[in-house]
């Protein structure tokens, strides 16, 4: 009877599932294009950062879509141009800041190459106050790094807060490839221009760390919650360094941003906050129509930075993640040509009878994992 039972289960659950569709809205389909504006009007610092892209559909595995070419403007409260953007690229652009005065409005505008007109509402100036302290703490629990920020504001004007981590760290190639290869069977040394064994690499963090002191009885953050960092990868092999921006914000970019937050951290359950628009403080001039996704403020930025060298955790120190051998590349010119170009092994050391020492790219190369190997100024 049991095995009857089962059999017309299997039967019901076959139909039943022969005959779904999936259904995809032809909103997620669509490719909607909208202007995304993300940067900063800083007004404590000579320039200010924005970056625009477009919206892609939902399910787009192509990589995000810049938009170059435009032209972006800082005004004063009157329409004046005060400051015009320099394109740097991947749709980044940087504006001249150190003129402007935290006691102004101020306003910005975007033009693309369309000729498509967007800008602001006139930006209320804030003054951010001094970052007090920048901890960390290793979490045994989550196997990770937690940091943490303290800062007040004894005039009690700042009230709404939000930082910015952008962390750099320091790693090495397993072996050190002190020769390069050249052409048919010349090796030479690398100048110290040329070393490929360390690298920087760095990221923005793009998790929003946000909170208000709007109902305590003063102006003060302690021990906040900001970036914590996972055990993995090569973060902490060498050095690490977190760089954190604090702003103050306005309540209406606070309440933007707590907004943003909820809707992109949803754990999926019923009591979730559920999804809505966003409506930001950018404006499409040419088509009212349009929307625009963005909310810029003016502040000026606190920053403090903080390094952790590998003694300092060595909890989060990792293996290094292929397993690295060295083999003989004899000085014959097909041989060579074999190993340091089609198979892009790099010279190690000299050995015996004019050959080398040799490792693979992924061993000897440290750019392989993504970074760089020009030091960064403040390393």
């Amino acid at each position: 009877m049991k095995t009857k039972n089962l059999f017309y289960i299997t039967l019901i659950a076959a139909v039943a599932f022969s005959c779904r569709r999936t259904y995809t809205p032809p909103e997620v389909t669509k490719d909607h294009n909208i202007l995304v504006v993300e940067g900063f009007v800083n007004t404590g610092a000579d320039s200010s950062f924005f970056k625009l892209s477009r919206t892609q559909k939902l399910g787009s595995t192509s990589t995000v879509k810049a938009e170059i070419g435009a032209q972006l403007f800082i005004l004063s409260a009157s329409g004046t141009v005060i400051s015009t953007s320099v394109n740097k690229s991947k749709g980044e652009y940087s504006l001249y800041s150190g003129s402007l005065n935290v006691t102004e409005t101020y306003r910005l505008k975007i033009i693309t190459t369309t000729n498509k007109e967007y800008q602001s509402d006139l930006l209320t100036t804030k003054q951010t106050p001094a970052i007090d302290s920048l901890t960390w703490k290793y979490d045994t629990e989550k196997n990770g790094i937690q940091f943490y920020i303290n800062t007040h504001d004894a005039t009690k004007n700042a009230t709404y807060y939000k930082w910015n981590c952008e962390e750099t760290w320091e790693y090495k190639a397993y072996f050190e490839s002190l020769y390069k290869f050249v052409k048919d069977t010349i090796i030479e040394l690398r100048t110290p221009d040329e070393q490929v064994y360390r690298c920087w690499s760095s990221e923005k963090n793009s998790s929003i760390f946000i909170n208000t002191t709007e109902r305590l009885a003063a102006d003060i953050i302690t021990n906040e919650k900001i970036l914590f960092v996972p055990k993995g990868g090569n973060r902490f092999n060498q050095r690490y360094s977190l760089l954190v921006k604090q702003y103050a914000l306005t309540k209406e970019a606070y309440e933007y941003w707590l907004q943003l937050k909820q809707m992109t951290e949803l754990g999926g359950s019923v009591f979730d906050v559920q999804p809505t628009q966003l409506i930001g403080n950018l404006h499409c001039v040419t088509n009212a129509e349009e929307p625009v996704i963005g909310y810029i403020s003016a502040a000026t930025t606190a920053e403090k930075r903080i390094f952790i060298d590998r003694n300092d955790a060595p909890l989060m120190v990792m293996y290094y993640p292929f397993q690295c051998e060295m083999v003989v590349v004899p000085k014959v010119k097909s041989t060579m040509a074999t190993y340091y170009v089609t198979r892009r092994y790099l010279p190690i050391a000299e050995d015996v009878n004019g050959a080398f020492l040799a490792g693979s790219y992924e061993c000897s190369d440290c750019r392989y994992f993504g970074g760089v190997t020009q030091k960064p100024a403040f390393w």
